[in-house]
């Protein structure tokens, strides 16, 4: 795949290697949301089935997204949303031990401590280990998950440093000893192929700003059937099953939507971003995530190459993503400071912990990790 930087607004002399910081918007996005701001300045415009119409698409792309069944997508405003949506519907299941791997995102290590005191469960950290590969960290996961696990939560790729966990097999752990599987695919849906189908997990919630290319303030969740009965964060309107029927929403129905319906967001139809995340997957669908992973990884590649001779610390081969990876720092590095020197050079990354994070897309070519490269050797 060539560089498709034309799609997008970035400034020509900028290299903006931080999707996972946050994604810049496609120039079909921001058309979308436009379109639908303008419609809101008259909303005679807006018909009944407006309200019903973008979301069923949106969910439906959704779902040929990860392959899942669009009844069970569910659209949310946040991570820390559908995060909370899950662990108010699962039971211990008097088990008393639950998982996540170390230092996970806030949103979901916070949701499953708060859980975890309320259910008198006791939260167990899964470090690395020695080397931090990928394989290693994977089986030490393995090993963790017994019949005494009542729930995992974990990401698919690790948000500081780019770690890729083989949820197949984690997965099919969780399956044999009975283990819950929430995976946070906030950092990887969308750059990287998910399929429900070879991966069963419980619940699947990504945030929407970053990979999936959509705007700040709307995300999509998948749940499994199994939680189709169970109680959502909220009792809207919308999510009931005469909601279609505007004249008569005040005979009061108890009935939800099928699927996971009950768990949408208040003002779903949010015709705004529902407009522009779906221009956004319609784009990641025609690109394909396992194009997309191709051409990240063809970057990362090449950035370790060109290091590789008098900084082959830096960036290692440890089982990192192709579209997020972390760059480990020699001991007494300023990270800010080099961030900074890299941020005069017109190059956006990221620092978390000991790493410089950078998360390429296809608006990125090998002349970006280029010039990546020339600032880092200059400074280290």
């Amino acid at each position: 795949m060539d560089s498709q930087k034309h799609l997008f607004q970035l400034p020509a002399d900028s290299v903006y290697l931080n999707a996972a910081y946050m994604s810049p918007l496609l120039k079909s996005v921001e058309e979308a949301g436009i379109v639908s701001m303008q419609q809101k300045r008259n909303p005679v415009t807006i018909g009944r089935d407006d309200f019903f119409t973008g979301t069923d698409a949106l969910k439906t792309s959704f779902g040929k997204l990860i392959q899942g069944d669009a009844a069970q997508c569910v659209i949310i405003p946040s991570s820390s949303y559908g995060f909370a949506t899950v662990f108010q519907n699962l039971k211990s299941n008097g088990r008393k031990k639950a998982l996540t791997i170390a230092d996970e995102f806030p949103s979901g290590y916070l949701t499953l401590a708060h859980w975890c005191n309320t259910h008198k469960v006791e939260l167990t950290i899964v470090d690395p280990g020695p080397g931090a590969a990928s394989r290693d960290w994977n089986e030490r996961l393995l090993d963790a998950i017994d019949q005494n696990t009542s729930v995992l939560l974990m990401s698919a790729v690790h948000w500081m440093h780019g770690i890729q966990y083989d949820v197949e097999a984690i997965s099919a752990r969780c399956r044999e000893t009975g283990c819950r599987l929430v995976v946070d695919g906030t950092q990887s849906v969308g750059a990287l192929p998910f399929d429900l189908g070879k991966t069963p997990v419980d619940a699947l919630v990504c945030a929407g700003y970053k990979w999936l290319l959509g705007p700040y303030g709307i995300g999509m969740m998948w749940l499994d059937p199994s939680f189709n009965d169970g109680l959502p964060l909220e009792f809207n309107w919308i999510n009931r099953s005469n909601s279609r029927d505007f004249a008569r929403l005040t005979n009061y129905s108890l009935d939800y939507t099928p699927g996971a319906g009950r768990y949408n967001m208040g003002e779903t139809s949010s015709f705004i971003h529902v407009a522009m995340l779906q221009a956004a997957l319609e784009q990641i669908h025609t690109w394909t995530p396992v194009a997309i992973q191709s051409h990240t990884l063809e970057i990362r590649n090449h950035l370790r190459l060109l290091l590789s001779e008098t900084r082959p610390a830096l960036l290692t081969d440890k089982g990192y993503s192709g579209h997020l990876f972390g760059l480990t720092l020699p001991i007494g590095t300023d990270a800010e400071q080099l961030a900074a020197r890299l941020a005069k050079e017109r190059i956006s990354v990221s620092v978390r912990g000991n790493f410089i994070r950078v998360s390429p897309h296809v608006y990125n070519d090998q002349q970006d990790a280029e010039k990546l490269s020339a600032v880092l050797i200059r400074y280290l």
